[in-house]
């Protein structure tokens, strides 16, 4: 039998896991580490992206991003979502019934943010979730692949981040970078959103063999 603790990014978890961390050993205990990029908002500063980014962003002028909770928003949101992890061969984490019940329900800790076009069509957005008094994480993120060209995700996550910086937060994490539990970094994935001017953070897995 196994007992597989998943600990909060570094940026949260500190030192209040280092007891327990101490008394495990090699012969009871595997740890997987798998590697995040955040935003650092004290630090925020979107003149500091990648110069790729900047242009995209002044030339994305025309498109808007709104924190939104309505439900053919948060429907149409989850469509794309759906349809790029097709792309992965995989499936959101959640259910569209079980995404409304989140957001009805623990409204205060999640926050929808979509980016639409002059036509009032999502092209991109991000379900936020509040993970404490200072960091924020993009749990889902999509693109609609018709509009993928225009990198209009750049737009979403610029957005979150001032909005975030303006409530007083202090990280804004965009999730993890890695893939087979930490073993394989996504080299895509990552390079993407070190362009944001981001740092590392690290999330252990222990897996602890139950005598």
């Amino acid at each position: 039998n196994e007992l597989e603790i998943r600990f909060p990014y570094s940026i949260m978890s500190k030192n209040y896991f280092d007891k327990f961390k101490y008394v495990t050993n090699s012969e009871t205990t595997k740890v997987f580490k798998e590697i995040s990029q955040y935003i650092p908002l004290d630090e925020l500063d979107n003149t500091k992206y990648s110069k790729n980014f900047i242009r995209i962003l002044k030339k994305n002028k025309n498109f808007h991003t709104v924190q939104s909770l309505e439900k053919k928003d948060i429907i149409n949101f989850y469509k794309i979502l759906e349809k790029n992890l097709v792309k992965h061969d995989t499936k959101p984490t959640h259910s569209i019934e079980e995404l409304n019940y989140l957001i009805e329900n623990l409204n205060d800790d999640f926050d929808l943010f979509v980016t639409k076009n002059l036509e009032g069509k999502i092209i991109s957005a991000s379900l936020v979730m509040k993970l404490d008094s200072k960091t924020v994480h993009s749990f889902y993120f999509c693109t609609d692949y018709d509009f993928i060209k225009s990198s209009p995700l750049i737009n979403t996550i610029d957005f979150i981040a001032y909005k975030y910086k303006s409530l007083g937060f202090k990280n804004y994490s965009l999730g993890i970078s890695t893939e087979k539990k930490g073993m394989v970094v996504n080299g895509n994935l990552n390079s993407f959103k070190e362009k944001f001017n981001t740092l590392a953070t690290i999330r252990e897995t222990y897996l602890i063999k139950i005598p």
